[in-house]
Order: structure tokens, then sequence, then C-alpha cells
């Protein structure tokens, strides 16, 4: 919102300061810029560029890691070339740059080191060049700013004092700055010097590029102009707008009023085409030769790493220009040579080809097929069109050259998702806000001199430039409305089919063969399920936010285990999903690290070894006390055959309310069971009567028997159960499954249990411990661990699987809203529970 603000009033500002300049005045000094200056301003460009690449070797440097030449060379041009174009370069430009640094072993921190070496050496190169250019040329800036020379001179003197107190300040080797809790890497003092006048230099590179372009006339000297520049970059750059779109353009024709306004903005679209426009095409190109397999295979590598990403930027810039197009003039030859119903025709078909390729642009960073085949054919409908209008050559090759790119990396855009099927995010709405604000400025800029009327609408001619514009504007503004309408009022995404009655039966030998009790869980039916193609092992998922989650490991052989993780993988790769395995054990890790996942420590489960486990001894002196209290007050234990249970279900309803308003909690769902009659009639009960046979508390079991492991799933007890009635249930259900023949009793997991807090730990433990220490009072962690402590067991480590980096905080959160049973959560269980009922 704040970008699109800002625009708004940047169009406003150049409205007024361009109010007694038309079209045809623009156009006739563009003509004029010489073409000796567009070939020294792309001079400037590529060596602004060039010195650009500097930053990421030292950044990579700062992070001790080697990169090629080449690889490094390709990487941080594409990745510059993005990050100037579509704004917020550490973000784009790193995206870029982790998937080329990949191979060498560069991790997400790394990037955001360098992208913070990269914006530190820009703030630098800036801050040195603002001094220099106060300090020695402040009549320039005192002439259009307020404040006398002397001031401004005087402010570049001590933005020079500050600069080199700090590199005083700084040491011949690198150190570790601590205050308090926090350190910051200092950089040795020839590194900073190095930063700043490689920084400086390319700024000066990147002003030059725009300084040749400049008329001569009332242009100041190059001192001069470099404040100007600085002062609008850094203007455009804290405006978050992609490129400083309208803010630089406003703040150079302010800081240079000597120079006549329209040779000015000309001169800056110029500057725009040659700085922004030829270096992405150049990526593009390079992207696209790539593809074909013309260069070395490191390099090849990074082109199949970077290829959504500069595609999606080349397709949402054609359908931006597209809809640029269909608001200027159409030229004089063009008008000549077409008939006017073609005309006519091309106007309005090539701006709303435009809002369709806005609108692919999002399914092609996806890599859906479907966006794949729709964007080619788009692309090859506005070849004829933009020939039809008279598009500049340029733009037609670039389109050619992208439809190329696509085709020769046809298998990278196989998912089957469906374009529209994803909501739009809200960055790819102010980016389509942005475009339409900056068409219809230009729309009213090229027809001011044209009295606006009703019957402009209908007017068609030749010569008629201004009613195709808005006719074309008003098509793009009602088809992106009917998108917006569609994707506030669309259906719920689709959703995996949930197993019914006779399909959990047919699942029935499949879980009583399963090694682990986890495996009761398929039984809520809350989540689908996919089966090995030998019929003998399943995964049990579900669908939250951006993940797919499978709960636990695979069941089945280690052969159908390894087919379930894959094809779970794939899957969730064809719909663009995080692919997530939440509570895995520690038996098949490196299998996950295979599927390209990390590892994050959930917590620790307590296994209670039953074949030694007794009530003598002193360390069992808490539990035999326990034990017979709840014998003395007259407790016992009722066990309740599956399916028989129906005559208890009153007591069982009254006991598990007064258990959840104990606890002021909600019925959870997913990794734990919630009170549901149909689930419940499927496992044995264990009853806790009271002296009276008045049931206080129960647990269903669940068994794994080719396991030889017991556990509980729902244990809750009623408001005036006696103190200790819990402690009661677990010690008898152990002494039962003991005499029952099993081998292991499950008390479940500790979350949190067990991280390592040690400053050299993962970051994910860290935070996960520092959570476990400071949220004791909100959630018990140490409480719960001590718990199932004095019962003897032995704690095993439970894994999440997901995504690292950036994506482990969403898939944190797509978790807890699918355990505390969110809105698609609940959707889903009232379903289930209204086909319970029918059935």
């Amino acid at each position: 919102m704040l970008g699109i603000l800002v625009v708004a009033l940047a169009v406003y500002a150049l409205e007024r300061e361009f109010h007694d300049i038309h079209w045809d005045q623009l156009v006739g000094e563009l003509r004029a810029v010489p073409l000796r200056a567009l070939v020294l301003g792309f001079g400037f460009t590529l060596a602004s560029y060039a010195l650009l690449v500097l930053f990421d070797w030292q950044g990579l440097r700062l992070v001790d890691k080697h990169v090629p030449w080449p690889r490094l060379a390709a990487t941080s041009f594409v990745a510059n070339a993005l990050g100037h174009s579509l704004g917020l370069a550490p973000l784009t430009g790193g995206t870029v740059r982790l998937k080329g640094y990949g191979d060498a072993g560069v991790g997400l921190a790394d990037i955001g080191r360098i992208a913070v070496q990269v914006s530190l050496a820009f703030v630098l190169g800036a801050w040195t060049l603002a001094g220099l250019t106060l300090a020695a040329a402040p009549a320039h800036l005192a002439a259009v700013l307020p404040g006398a020379p002397a001031f401004w001179r005087g402010l570049g003197v001590a933005i020079l004092a500050l600069l080199l107190l700090g590199l005083a300040l700084l040491r011949r080797e690198p150190r570790l700055l601590a205050i308090g809790r926090l350190s910051l890497r200092l950089p040795s003092r020839s590194v900073a010097v190095v930063a700043l006048v490689v920084s400086a230099a390319e700024l000066c590179c990147a002003a030059a590029a725009l300084y040749v372009l400049l008329p001569e006339a009332g242009a100041p000297d190059f001192l001069g102009f470099v404040g100007s520049y600085v002062i609008a970059i850094l203007a455009g750059v804290v405006s978050t707008v992609p490129a400083g779109l309208g803010v630089f353009e406003w703040t150079m024709i302010q800081t240079l009023p000597a120079i006549d306004r329209s040779a000015l903005l000309a001169s800056i679209v110029a500057y725009r085409l040659v700085y922004y426009g030829l270096p992405l095409l150049l990526a593009l190109a390079g992207v696209t030769a790539w593809s074909l397999g013309g260069t070395a295979r490191r390099i090849s590598r990074l082109a199949g790493a970077v290829v959504p990403t500069v595609t999606a930027a080349a397709v949402f810039a054609a359908g931006a220009w597209l809809l640029i197009a269909g608001a200027l003039p159409v030229p004089d030859e063009t008008v000549v040579a077409a008939p006017l119903p073609l005309l006519e025709l091309s106007h309005l078909l090539g701006s709303l080809l435009g809002v369709f390729l806005l609108v692919l642009a999002l399914g092609i960073r996806r890599c859906s097929h479907g966006a794949w085949l729709l964007t080619l054919g788009v692309l090859a409908a506005g070849v004829p069109i933009t020939l039809v209008r008279g598009d500049p050559p340029l733009l037609i090759a670039a389109i050619a050259a992208l439809a190329v790119l696509l085709i020769a990396n046809r298998r990278r855009f196989s998912r089957p998702a469906a374009v529209l099927e994803a909501r739009f995010s809200l960055v790819w709405w102010r980016n389509v806000a942005l475009v339409v604000l900056g068409t219809g400025w230009l729309m009213l800029f090229a027809y001011r001199n044209v009295p606006y009327r009703n019957r402009l609408w209908w007017q068609f001619e030749l010569s008629g430039d201004a009613p195709r514009a808005l006719r074309a504007l008003l098509a793009v503004v009602v088809v992106l409305s009917l998108i917006a309408l569609w994707q506030l009022l669309r259906p719920a995404p689709r959703r995996d089919p949930l197993p019914d009655h006779q399909q959990l039966d047919a699942l029935k030998p499949l879980i009583d063969n399963a090694t682990h009790s986890h495996a009761n869980l398929v039984y809520l039916g809350d989540k689908a399920v996919m089966t090995a193609p030998s019929g003998s092992g399943l995964l049990m998922f579900r669908q939250s936010g951006r993940s797919l989650i499978a709960m636990g490991d695979p069941l089945g052989t280690p052969a159908d285990r390894a087919d379930l993780r894959w094809a779970f993988r794939e899957l969730a790769d064809q719909r663009d999903l995080r692919c997530v395995f939440y509570q895995i054990g520690r038996e098949d890790l490196e299998a996950y690290l295979d599927l390209g996942l990390a590892l994050v420590k959930l917590g620790e489960e307590a296994l209670v070894d039953l074949a030694g486990f007794s009530l003598d001894g002193s360390t069992r002196a808490e539990l035999r006390q326990a034990r017979n209290r709840g014998l003395r007050e007259g407790l016992r234990i009722e066990y309740v055959a599956a399916g028989a249970i129906d005559p208890w279900l009153p007591a069982l309803h009254r006991i598990s309310d007064q258990w959840l308003a104990l606890k002021a909690g909600s019925e959870k769902g997913f990794s734990l069971g919630f009170f549901d009659e149909t689930y419940l009639r499927r496992f044995p009960l264990a009853l806790v009567l009271a002296a009276d046979g008045t049931p206080v508390a129960f647990a269903n079991l669940w068994p794994a028997a080719a396991g030889g492991e017991l556990s509980i799933d729902l244990m809750r007890h009623a408001a005036d159960a006696p103190r200790g009635v819990m402690d009661f249930l677990f010690i008898e259900l152990m002494l039962w499954g003991r005499a029952q023949g099993y081998r292991s009793f499950n008390l479940g997991m500790a979350p949190l249990s067990g991280m390592a807090r040690h400053r050299l730990a993962a970051r994910s433990q860290r935070l996960l411990g520092f959570l476990a220490g400071h949220g004791e009072r909100f959630y018990g962690f140490e409480g719960l661990r001590r718990y199932k402590q004095k019962f003897g067991p032995e704690w095993k480590p439970r894994y999440l699987a997901a995504p690292g980096g950036v994506h482990l905080p969403g898939v944190f959160l797509d978790l807890t809203r699918l355990i505390n049973r969110g809105p698609a959560s609940l959707r889903i269980l009232h379903a289930t529970a209204a086909a319970r009922l029918e059935h």
C-alpha cells in the first residue's frame, strides 16, 4: 500500500510538472538523443555491473566460500539485473544468489550476510559521494535545497570526518564486536576501504550512464550532478517502489532545474532503457543461451536454477509493456499501412494479452505446465499484434527470445497446477497496480491535448489514438477486476479426499502390522491416505496453508517407505507446496536428507521398557505410593473391549467435557486424537472407576502388537477425580501391558525436550531451546518431561523434516493451524462428522 501511495503521489507531482509538455515533444527529444551517448551510457552500465560483481566476491570471502569466477559473474549479473528492475534487491537478488551459489555450499544465512555486505557497501559509497559532492560543490545543491553553501559544505566535511573516524576505529584484521548478547563481525580496515572505493566507483559509473545522455544546455558539472543522482537513488530506495519508478524522475527534475524538463525526462527514459531494460534483456538472453547448452556445465546448472525467476520477471515485464504500448499513440507509418478494424482489434487485444501475461507470470514462477502452455500461446499471438501496432523491433525480438527460453526449458515447467488455483500475493497485486497507475498516467500525458467527451468511447477512426487507449485501459481494468472478484469469491482450494468407513476398515490389516502405535491416528479420518504400489504400506497426510504435511514416518517395508517418501515429495512439488514430515524417528534420517529436506529436532519421545518395569526398589517408591493411595481410595481399572463402549458413552462425554473445561482448551487434531464416538469404538478402553463404580477417568488404548508397543491417545479425568488418578491409570496400564506381553509403553513426546543450547549448535536448536526455556510458564515443557521421567523411560528424539531456512516459520505456522484445527481443518472435520452421521 505504501508503494502504491508513493507512486500515486509521484504521478500527481509529475503530471503537475509536465502539464504544458506534449507527447510529440517527448518523442522528439527521445529521438534527438545521440547514438554515441547511448553507446557510452551502455558502456558505463556494463562497468557499473562489473563493479557490482566485486561486491558479491567480497561477500563470499566474508562467509569463507569459493565460487568459480564464471559462475560468480553470471549469478551476480542476473541477480543485480533482477534486483534493480523489480525492487527489494536483497530479496529478489538474494533468491538468485541462493540458487546460483548453492552448489558451493552457500546457505540462506550466508546469502543474508552477502546481502548485508552489498547493502552496506552501497550505503558507504553513497555516503562517500554525498560527502565529497557537498564539500567540493555545495553551490549546486544550495541552489535547489534550503540552506546556504557554507551549511552544505560543513555537512559534507562532517560526513567525510565520520567516515574517516570509522575507518580509523577498524583494525588490520576482522574482529567480533560484542554488545551485550549481540555480536557484530567488523571487517578489516583494508576490506572496508576497498568496499568504499568500489562502491563509490560503481555509483559514479551508474551516474555517468545518465550524465552522458543529458543535453548539454543547463547540465551541471559531473561532481554536482553526482550529488543530485545520489539523492534521487536514495529516495527511490527508501520508497520501496521497483526501480524507484516516478520517485527518481521527480527528484532529478527538482534537483536539476536548469535543464529543460522535456529533455531531462527524455534522458531519464533513455537511461532507464539502457541501465535497467538492456541488462534485463541480456540476463534473459544469457539464460536462454545457457539453457540451450552452449556453455560450461556449472553455468548451465545456474541457468536451470534461476530459469523460473528470470522467466517470470520477463513475462511480467512483457505484459507491462503490452499494457503501456496500448496507451501510447500508434506511429504514423502504422496508421497508413493498417486497416482500421485490424488496428482497433490489435490495440484492444494487445492490452488484454498484457493482462494475461501479468497473471501468467505467477504461474511461470511456480513452474505450472498450464501457465507454460498459455504463455507460449499468448506470446505467439502477441508477435503479430505488436507488428500491426508498430511496436519497436527490440520488443518483438525480446518476445521471441522469451518464447525460445520457455521452449528450451519446457521440462522445468511440469507442475500440473491450475493457473488460478493459488491466491495471488499482495506483492503481485502491488506490482500490477503500479503498472496500471503508470499506464493511466502515460495515457493522460500522451493525450492531454484531447478534450474528453463521452463520444470518444465510440469514436473509431485511423487517427483516433485516444479512444483506442481509453477502450483498452477500460478493458484492462474490467478484466483485472473480474480476476480480483474471482480470487475473492472462488471456492476453497482442492483438498485430498478423506477415507470413509469402508476404506478405513480396508486399512486395518496394515495398521495391525504397524510397529509404532502412532499408526492408529489414521482412524481419526482427518487425514488423507497414500498407499504404496505394493499395497503393504501407507502414509497419512494433510494440506495446511502452503505445506503438505505427512504424519510420522511411512508404514510398511523399507522399499514401501522409500517409494512413499518419494511419491509424497513429488506430490508436494507438483502442487508447489512445502514437503513436510512431522514427528519422524531417527531410523531413516538419511532418506529425508536425500529428499532435499532439512531436519529440525522437535523433542523426545518417552518409551518405558515394560520387561524391566516394576514397582520394587527405592527408585519406584513414588509410583508405589501413588498406586497404593489409589487402591486405598477404592479406585480400580476396568478394561472394555473395542466396540463395547456404548453403555459408557454418556459418562465418557461428561468426563471429556469437564476435562476440556479444566484445561481451558479445545479439541486438537492431526497428531492427537479428539473425542469422537466412532473413533473410540475402534479401540479397547481403560476406565478408572471410583469406589461406587462411577467412572472418573478413561483412556483409549493404542496397540501396536507387531512392534510390541502399547500407548494411549485420549486420557481424561473428571473435575472431581481423586488426586493422582492419572498416575494410578498409567501404572495400572503398564502392569497390564507387561502381563499382556507388550515390550514397551509409549508415553508420547515431550515437546522441545533435549534441545542443544550451546552457542555453536544449529540455529533451529538454539531457537527452540530458547522457546522451551522462556515458554515454561505458558506450556510447562520441563514439567511435562519431569512427569514422564518418573516412569524411567528411554528418550528417543523425534524430528521435523521440511524445507529449511526461510520456510521454517511458515511450516510451523501451518502445523499449528492444522493441529489446533484451524478454519480449513474445521471444515474438513465438520464434513467428516456429517458423513459419519449419515452413515
